[in-house]
Order: C-alpha cells, then sequence, then structure tokens
C-alpha cells in the first residue's frame, strides 16, 4: 500500500491560484527528486550539484515572495479573492453604494464601447 501521496493527488488539493503557485511546483518537482538524489549518492561533486539545483528554486520562490509581498500584495491573493474585491470595488462603499452612469464611464472607458 503507497502511504505517499502522489503529485496529482496534491495538484487537486492546491486550489489557490497566485503568482507564486508554479513557483511551488517548481520546488516540489525539482527540489525534492534533487534532495532524494543527494540523499542515495552520499558522496562525491554530483552530491554537491543535487543539492545546489535545489535550492536555486527554494530561494527563486523565497526572493519573489519577498519582491511580491512588497511590489504587489494583490499578487499573492487568489484570482477568485481578486475578483471578488474587484466586483465589490465596482458596487461601492457605505458612503457611495452605487456608481452613477458617468463615473463609471470616467473610471471606466472601456465601458462605452460595450
Amino acid at each position: 500500500m503507497n502511504f505517499l501521496p502522489t503529485a496529482q493527488a496534491l495538484k487537486g488539493d492546491f486550489t489557490r491560484s497566485s503568482s507564486l503557485g508554479p513557483l511551488l511546483w517548481l520546488c516540489l518537482e525539482i527540489s525534492v527528486p534533487c534532495l532524494s538524489a543527494a540523499f542515495f549518492l552520499k558522496s562525491g561533486l554530483l552530491v554537491f550539484v543535487f543539492i545546489i539545483i535545489a535550492i536555486l528554486p527554494i530561494i527563486l520562490t523565497l526572493f519573489s515572495y519577498v519582491y511580491f509581498m512588497i511590489k504587489n500584495p494583490d499578487a499573492l491573493r487568489s484570482e477568485k479573492y481578486n475578483i471578488e474585491i474587484k466586483k465589490l470595488e465596482l458596487l461601492g462603499n457605505k458612503d457611495k453604494p452605487f456608481l452613477d452612469g458617468k463615473e463609471q464611464a470616467i473610471k471606466k472607458p472601456e465601458l462605452i464601447k460595450n
């Protein structure tokens, strides 16, 4: 009996889609096999190469996370969350519940074309 989950099973549970999603999969698909290979080889230059290759995607992911955290925090949120926020922005806030047509046309000129 196989107790370890497959990558496909993990992908089904991973529903958050943000800018870091592809990098997290890169970490899973590159770092885990490289670290496993380094563990089984136990000595030599090839072990060092596998460890370096395994660490690179992790470092890239950490730097990307910090970059997006500073420059564009919305990119770290899920697409579904961002769509819901955009819907709420179109409806307005409690002080001004709905935008009239003129203000919408000024803020979003593409609405005039439709």
